[in-house]
């Protein structure tokens, strides 16, 4: 249901699908029908969490991060899922629950870029300056492509475009 509505398929009413429910509606209905039949089902609970986070439905960030937190318990190494649970977390305002998640990241070895980026955005929603200033410019010096778009992006606020063309160039992180 989720790749229906990422593929922009017009809407039908077929038998498992609730009236008058969208696509994604749907996709979330039975992710979280999923996650909680099984609370340990990771894949169930970083679906409903990715379309949630992805497609902005702020009613249901909440639910996804309950669904999340359980089936944390259920993966050891892999970085993904807490970097999720970051992000939905700075999206419900739980900062603490945000800056926890991304630490989790970081540890379990997750893009670095990304994540001191992520958990400088915590930290400066709790009022920690120094520490979010500090976790902000540690990831500019680590290179990655998804970092690199998160930073850009970041700056693409504030820049106009001749800066944007400056900042392409530079090829080392170091240098940004």
């Amino acid at each position: 249901k989720a790749e229906l509505a990422a593929r922009r398929v017009p809407i039908r009413s077929p038998p498992h699908q609730p009236v008058g429910a969208s696509w994604l509606e749907a996709a979330i209905r039975y992710f979280l029908l999923a996650a909680r039949a099984d609370s340990t089902y990771l894949p169930a609970a970083m679906a409903l969490g990715q379309v949630v986070l992805d497609d902005h439905f702020g009613t249901e960030t909440l639910e996804a991060l309950r669904q999340l937190r359980p089936a944390l318990d259920t993966t050891e190494r892999d970085p993904a899922p807490f970097l999720l649970l970051g992000r939905l977390a700075f999206d419900a305002d739980s900062y603490v629950t945000a800056h926890t998640g991304l630490q989790g990241y970081l540890a379990r070895g997750g893009d670095t870029a990304v994540g001191f980026f992520e958990d400088a955005r915590a930290l400066y929603a709790l009022h920690r300056r120094a520490a979010a200033e500090s976790s902000y410019y540690a990831g500019a010096t680590y290179a990655s492509q998804a970092g690199d778009a998160l930073y850009r992006n970041d700056i693409g606020w504030i820049a106009d475009s001749a800066e944007l063309q400056a900042y392409d160039t530079l090829t080392s992180p170091a240098s940004r």
